[in-house]
């Protein structure tokens, strides 16, 4: 069985290259037994949600396999032990969240299997990305701007997200919107207060739904 994955699932990863291009990413996989490296390899899929539509794919030539010593990944009882280590480089990696999907790897023996389909998620994009940083990007003085002309507008920074949705009054939502980035004009806010609730200026909340982790719970 898989024992470990690093960076970690669902890890967030500040990206070093600039939106619209792509980086390397270091990846590995421990196992309780020494499993089938052509097989590993083979068995693992991946998926990219990324706004300029780039897709994560494994640098065939970096895969590496190896046993390792004995270790335990946590000081739990019944805790199973690491013997065994996949590497790779993940090329290709753009901005936004990534699904990798191992299934059913056999051992090296040939005798046993994982019978298990595993999926593991990270996520990558610059700090302002509410979708990789939901916790310190969701607070934004950009996101809703005003052109010359007097239109709304919302600038995107949300790659990795399928669906965006806004209200620029807390309580009225629009619509679930496909996401596909840059900047998207919108409708005044059709006020229903009162006068004396009615506030200065143009605030704006906006939701994003990403489908591999399953939320849209970034604000």
């Amino acid at each position: 069985m898989i024992t470990r994955f690093v960076p970690g699932h669902d890890a967030r990863l500040n990206s070093t290259v600039p939106l619209g291009h792509q980086e390397g990413i270091e990846i590995s996989f421990y196992f309780s037994n020494e499993m089938n490296c052509t097989s590993v390899t083979e068995r693992i899929t991946i998926t990219s949600k990324t706004e300029d539509a780039t897709a994560a794919s494994i640098l065939k030539r970096s895969v590496k396999c190896a046993n390792v010593p004995r270790q335990v990944e946590l000081d739990v009882p019944g805790n199973i032990p690491s013997i065994w280590k996949f590497s790779a480089t993940l090329t290709g990696v753009g901005h936004g969240v990534h699904a990798i999907t191992v299934k059913d790897v056999p051992m090296e023996t040939g005798t046993k299997s994982t019978r298990s389909t595993d999926k593991f998620l990270f996520r990558t994009g610059a700090q302002d990305n509410p979708i990789a940083f939901p916790r310190s990007a969701n607070y934004s003085s950009s996101l809703l701007q005003r052109r010359d002309n007097g239109t709304l507008f919302i600038s995107h920074k949300a790659a990795g997200a399928d669906y965006w949705r806004y209200t620029l009054d807390w309580t009225n939502y629009s619509q679930w919107f496909t996401y596909q980035g840059g900047e998207v004009n919108i409708p005044p806010k059709n006020w229903t207060g009162t006068a004396k609730q009615k506030w200065k200026g143009e605030h704006v909340i906006v939701e994003y739904y990403n489908r591999d982790s399953g939320s849209s719970d970034y604000v």
